[in-house]
């Protein structure tokens, strides 16, 4: 939730301009690419499938409350949350020019 100056309530999804990656989608799946690295024990089950994560972008475009809304197997649903948190900053959604806090869903794909 949002929140104005006189306490009212606004959802998250009460934006005029979305958030997201610097570069984009594509440097976002470079970083996804670059920063995870496949568990192990998931490797050698040969499991493979998607995680879905969920979010928080801060008005500094900084990442909190990071976890996982339909998960894959513990080592993989641990490293997509892992991965999350080192990223850099997001730009951040904005209404009325001013930054907004928003919730924001990513599936990450495992594949061998």
């Amino acid at each position: 939730m949002s929140f104005d100056k006189k306490g009212n309530q606004y959802p998250f999804t009460n934006i005029q301009v979305e958030p997201g990656f610097n570069g984009g989608l594509t440097a976002f799946g470079t970083f996804l690419s670059k920063n995870i690295h496949y568990p192990k024990d998931a490797r050698q089950h040969k499991i493979q499938g998607l995680v879905i994560v969920t979010f928080i972008i801060e008005r500094d475009g900084s990442l909190t409350d990071v976890h996982v809304v339909r998960g894959l197997e513990k080592s993989l649903d641990d490293e997509a949350v892992r991965v999350l948190k080192i990223s850099p900053a997001w730009i951040p959604a904005s209404e009325y020019g001013r930054p907004v806090r928003v919730q924001y869903t990513v599936p990450i794909r495992y594949r061998l």
